[in-house]
C-alpha cells in the first residue's frame, strides 16, 4: 500500500509540473487520481481507505445547454494484489460551469452523473449508481474535484464514498 501511495504522489506531482509545459490541444480527455473514503460500514471494513483512479471522455455535444456532457470510468481500490476490494463506477455525467468563460483557465463547475457500478468487495455484481461533485481549475490542463458516489447494495456492499482527486485534461 505504501509503495501505491508513493506512485500516486509522484504522479500527481508528475501533473502539477506539466501544468507549465503545453502538451498540445485538449484532445477531450482527462485523466484523475486520489484518496476515496467509503460511505458504507460493510465496504468499508472489507477495503479501508481506497485510491481512485479515473478516465473521462468530453462528448463533441451537451445534453443540456451551458454544459459539457462526459463518460467517465474510475477504479477504486484498496491495491494492485488483486485480491476483493474493488469498484469500478461508470458513469454519464453532465456538467455545468458556475464561474468562468469558455475560454477562460479558471472556471469552478458542478456535475451530475448517472449510471453503473461494478463492485467486486464479496461477489461481483452490477449495481446503479450515481454521483455528484465539484470542480475547479487550475490553469489550462490542472483541475481538481470533489466527487460523492452513492450506488445499490451488493452482497452487502456499496460504492457509495466521497472523494478528492486531482487530474491533468488534454
Amino acid at each position: 500500500m505504501k509503495r501505491l501511495l508513493v506512485i500516486a504522489s509522484l504522479a500527481i506531482s508528475a501533473l502539477a509540473s506539466a501544468q507549465d509545459s503545453s502538451i498540445g490541444n485538449p484532445v477531450n480527455i482527462s485523466f484523475r487520481a486520489g484518496f476515496v473514503y467509503s460511505l458504507d460500514n460493510f465496504t468499508r471494513n472489507v477495503t479501508g481507505n481506497l485510491i481512485g483512479v479515473g478516465a473521462e471522455y468530453y462528448l463533441q455535444r451537451s445534453l443540456f445547454a451551458d454544459g459539457e456532457t462526459t463518460l467517465s470510468a474510475d477504479w477504486m481500490g484498496r491495491g494492485l494484489n488483486g485480491d476483493k476490494g474493488n469498484m469500478f463506477p461508470i458513469f454519464l455525467n453532465q456538467r455545468w460551469y458556475v464561474s468562468g468563460d469558455y475560454e477562460d483557465a479558471n472556471r469552478t463547475y458542478f456535475y451530475l452523473g448517472a449510471g453503473v457500478a461494478i463492485i467486486d468487495v464479496v461477489s461481483t455484481n452490477t449495481v446503479a449508481a450515481g454521483r455528484f461533485g465539484v470542480g475547479a481549475e487550475f490553469g489550462t490542463h490542472l483541475f481538481g474535484e470533489l466527487t460523492l458516489v452513492y450506488s445499490d447494495s451488493s452482497a452487502g456492499a456499496r460504492a457509495s464514498s466521497v472523494g478528492a482527486y486531482l487530474g491533468y485534461r488534454f
